[in-house]
């Protein structure tokens, strides 16, 4: 977007006041909480000195930005290092066909933005947050670089069922020396009877069987998931198109798909067509899922580490 000198100020002035750089959520709240909701708020005031008492030394930094005011050098040519979608539930989430529909919706959205920005990823990435609040995540390198939600959500799930199924060994070996320990102090005690061990106490002190999970499409979470994220990365104007006649076939039928559907979405709005996983998050729940989505804004992710 290009603002003509100028007009900074009146392009800025309905912006909600987390629009501005460097402006999270806690420093947000505080700004409304001093009647600053929207950019004009803070462009109403002679100076800074109103905002100290609720963000203190970012105050003239706050003030500045508000009026266009940056020295920041701009940088037209900045590569996107990676796309992605991620979403924070106020609910945790436990089932996983909703599980299934997220990750559908992550690679729907980030495919196509992906095509919109004429780029193409070799890696696939998931981020999962546990309600505990422990973070992991999964990559996957491509043979070919790709822009197709199919083969994005594809490795997303492969990526999910890797994860859930690392943490269950890990639970099982877990399991396993527990049981072998408790195994080992249950044979110290014997039947005086006949000078055998008291199978009861094997009983009592063997690990519980670990649950067996369906692996047809998701495995099962084994906690509550409070966030999940799918990003493309190792991105490039250009793919590396595979050797085999199929894939090659695969891969032009859904390029084929993918230019009408996003010919459509452009033409009649992103609820003109859509997939049965789709159409099944935006109406399930009551749309609120949806409506969430909508309101979030999409995150690039710009190689800030």
């Amino acid at each position: 977007m290009v603002i003509p000198y100028g007009k900074e100020c009146e392009s800025l002035a309905n912006l909600p006041i987390k629009r501005i750089w460097g402006v999270g959520p806690s420093t947000e709240r505080r700004l409304k909480d001093g009647g600053f909701a929207l950019i004009k708020d803070v462009q109403a005031l002679s100076d800074e000195k109103p905002l100290v008492p609720y963000v203190g030394n970012q105050a003239r930094r706050i003030w500045e930005l508000a009026r266009g005011i940056d020295e920041r050098p701009v940088e037209p040519d900045r590569q996107i290092q990676s796309v992605g979608n991620e979403e924070t539930y106020e609910s945790d989430v436990e089932d996983p066909a909703v599980i299934d529909l997220e990750l559908h919706y992550f690679a729907n959205r980030v495919a196509k933005r992906l095509r919109k920005y004429g780029l193409m990823g070799h890696t696939v990435s998931i981020k999962v947050r546990y309600n505990d609040f422990k973070t992991v995540s999964r990559q996957k390198r491509l043979d070919s670089a790709t822009d197709q939600e199919r083969i994005i959500y594809d490795t997303s799930v492969l990526l999910w069922n890797k994860l859930m199924r690392e943490r269950s060994n890990a639970r099982q070996r877990e399991a396993r020396n527990t049981s072998q320990s408790n195994r080992r102090d249950a044979n110290t005690f014997t039947d005086n009877a006949n000078d055998r061990p008291i199978t009861e106490n094997r009983e009592m002190m063997g690990a519980a069987p670990l649950p067996q999970f369906d692996t047809s499409v998701l495995d099962m979470p084994l906690k509550p998931i409070r966030l999940l994220g799918v990003t493309v990365s190792g991105l490039s104007t250009e793919g590396i198109v595979q050797d085999d006649l199929f894939s090659i076939e695969t891969g032009e039928k859904d390029e084929k798909l993918s230019t009408v559907l996003d010919s459509l979405a452009s033409k009649f709005g992103e609820g003109a067509i859509m997939s049965g996983a789709l159409w099944r998050r935006a109406h399930g729940d009551g749309g609120e899922r949806r409506k969430r989505s909508e309101l979030k804004a999409e995150m690039d992710l710009d190689n800030e580490e």
